[in-house]
């Protein structure tokens, strides 16, 4: 019996094989009707897609996957990087082309939407994007969407939008590691506040969200007294706010080394939780200033939103859930990797 192939079931229903292909993947780009004619003709044939031939179309066509990410700061952005450099190199003889277009730290709806435009201008088949919670980015997406072009959101995310998924941090998962981490170095009493960064962000809300939500359950003599604003670009004249504090939690990873050598140059101690480390950050924690750095793992999350979002491109395999969540790992002075011989999460290969 002649094996059916995908050029049989195109003939059959006078339809492109472009088109058949991405209905038995379940991509977008074809109606409910065609695609259920598809899958019906799949069914009466037991079409089974030829693995070895898809491989070799995959090499001759590629897939494009465009990024958009930051460039600032350089100490966890480039960790994303080099997991999506990784990612890509193992999937190269499958025929993936990474573009990666970087942003200033400064995350803009309009500058992410102009390094959008470019990517697909130059082909790409699918995009991942760090977002802002903007309504215009979510309207682009929506309109991707109906070019066919599918967007996963990395490291933070946009609900309510028409994106496929997300990699990243349990954002209030992390806050809410946050505040029980202040409850018990304050032993559940003393004034604390929170800065948060500039940036138009889902996830330093929802950290917020879940510091305030685990004081307000566990530790009601912590009282947060204050909330500030702090941009990693510019000089912070918050010395001041900080005077009486007992704590402070810092969401945005980006300027905890700053929030930090604010406190050292205080001479006094106020316990001091945030994200994310640098050098600058694992040195304030050997000197007792950064009392705890939670890590969202940005390797791993620039290395699995690649593999993910090729799978789905390639094989027509959807993640399991539309949240993909990392690690949250707990970084303290007595668990910083020393040596070379540590297997480290956060080494750049």
């Amino acid at each position: 019996m002649k094996k059916i192939t995908l050029d049989d079931l195109a003939k059959e229903l006078n339809i492109s094989k472009g088109t058949v292909d991405r209905a038995i993947h379940n991509r977008p780009g074809v109606s409910p009707r065609t695609k259920e004619k598809v899958l019906k003709l799949v069914a009466k044939y037991n079409y089974k897609p030829d693995k070895v031939a898809r491989v070799m179309s995959l090499k001759a066509k590629k897939i494009k996957i465009g990024v958009v990410c930051q460039a600032e700061p350089g100490f966890f952005w480039d960790h994303v990087i080099a997991g999506l450099r990784a990612a890509q190199r193992e999937l190269a003889d499958f025929g993936l082309e990474l573009n990666c277009q970087r942003t200033g730290y400064k995350r803009e709806a309009h500058a992410i939407i102009e390094k959008i435009d470019a990517l697909v201008a130059e082909g790409s088949d699918a995009l991942i994007i760090v977002p802002t919670d903007t309504p215009k980015l979510k309207e682009k997406i929506a309109q991707l969407k109906r070019q066919g072009i599918p967007v996963a959101t990395l490291n933070d995310d946009l609900v309510n939008s028409q994106r496929l998924f997300y990699v990243g941090p349990q954002v209030r998962k992390s806050g809410r590691v946050a505040g029980d981490l202040m409850g018990r170095f304050l032993r559940g009493r003393g004034r604390v506040a929170t800065i948060t960064g500039s940036v138009q962000s889902f996830e330093y809300r929802e950290r917020l969200r879940g510091f305030h939500e685990v004081l307000c359950e566990r530790y009601p003599g912590i009282e947060v007294v204050g909330q500030h604003t702090m941009d990693y670009s510019q000089d912070s004249n918050l010395f001041e706010a900080f005077k009486g504090l007992d704590g402070i939690y810092n969401s945005d990873g980006a300027t905890l080394a700053k929030v930090g050598e604010l406190i050292e140059s205080a001479a006094s101690h106020i316990v001091l939780v945030g994200h994310e480390l640098s050098e600058q950050v694992e040195a304030l924690l050997r000197e007792g200033i950064v009392d705890a750095a939670i890590s969202q793992d940005p390797f791993s999350q620039g290395y699995f939103i690649v593999k993910l979002l090729f799978n789905y491109l390639a094989w027509g395999v959807t993640p399991p859930c539309e949240q993909m969540n990392t690690r949250v790992d707990i970084i303290l002075k007595e668990n910083i990797n020393l040596g070379d011989q540590i297997i480290n999460p956060y080494y750049i290969p």
